[in-house]
């Protein structure tokens, strides 16, 4: 017969574990290849989710599937926020229910600019992780409009020549309209707390994954047909925050779709505890596993 005892013991170490994956330490896997060199795909992390503020669970439901409820959720700081230059685990502003790793390159109230692949912040060159790359050293030319990059109407900007866009802070005074419409739309639906449901990639009629142009959606458009007839104005009431892919050639970050704000930030990841190759079967184990990255400290 199970004592009372032991139902208790395994009831206080569930609700441990799951105290401590919902606010204190999490793992995550790298799905995508937009921080290599920093972190490959297939990379495992712990990340941290207690040192830049703690947030209640805003779903409870089965893992891996659409059955759940949304909850009312609070955070409270901790330690502050991302700085320039720390690698970010953060929400995906576009479909919250992703997790997205970045490199925060920009702080609130901070100009970026990205000018012919090299960055700058604030007019200074900004410090770059030794592992980040450029993969293709083909330049789109400067004045190339690119249409899937943010830029009001009478910006010529593309992922090599991108900026320079001040981020904006908890307090700015903006008005949205349509010529910046682009630059500011989202923050609409952050400052409000809007959940948008605009995942990155979607399956076509052809079966075949696409890349969803978040313009295109429903209630942006129908924000859009507002903004038109009547500029929105707002003061900010949170601060936002700059991420690009240390991967820049190949990486869906704040060129693509603005900024994140501080409500969605996760934390800061850790250390790799497992890195599996992409290209290898589990079944191969050992060789499967890259045992030279186990134990890194992303940075």
């Amino acid at each position: 017969m199970i004592k009372k005892e032991s139902i208790k013991s395994f009831i206080m170490l569930v609700a441990g574990v799951i105290f401590l994956k919902w606010f204190v330490v999490e793992a995550y896997m790298i799905p995508t290849g937009s921080m290599e060199n920093t972190l490959k795909t297939g990379d495992f992390l712990l990340v941290n989710k207690f040192v830049w503020g703690v947030r209640t669970p805003d779903w409870i439901g089965i893992p891996y599937t659409d059955l759940g409820i949304y909850l009312p959720w609070t955070r409270v700081e901790t330690f502050g926020y991302p700085k320039s230059g720390d690698i970010t685990v953060f929400r995906y502003p576009l479909f919250q229910d992703l997790n997205y790793v970045k490199r925060c390159v920009g702080e609130p109230g901070q100009t970026i600019e990205y000018s012919n692949k090299k960055l700058f912040v604030d007019g200074l060159p900004f410090n770059e992780s030794p592992t980040y790359q450029i993969m293709n050293y083909r330049r789109l030319q400067e004045g190339s409009r690119q249409s899937d990059i943010i830029q009001d109407r009478y910006d010529s900007w593309n992922k090599d020549f991108f900026g320079p866009l001040r981020v904006p802070q908890k307090g700015d005074t903006i008005t949205i309209t349509a010529n910046n419409f682009d630059h500011y739309s989202l923050i609409h639906f952050h400052e409000k707390m809007i959940r948008l449901n605009i995942p990155f990639e979607r399956v076509n009629h052809f079966g075949q994954p696409e890349v969803v142009n978040w313009r295109h959606e429903q209630i942006i458009k129908n924000f859009r047909a507002q903004v038109i007839k009547k500029p929105v104005t707002m003061i900010l009431e949170h601060d936002y925050y700059f991420m690009m892919g240390d991967n820049r050639d190949n990486s869906s970050d704040g060129r693509y779709w603005g900024f994140a704000p501080d409500y969605m930030i996760v934390g800061k990841p850790l250390i790799i505890y497992l890195s599996k190759d992409q290209d290898v079967s589990w079944f191969k184990f050992p060789v499967a596993i890259r045992w030279s990255r186990l134990g890194m400290v992303p940075h």
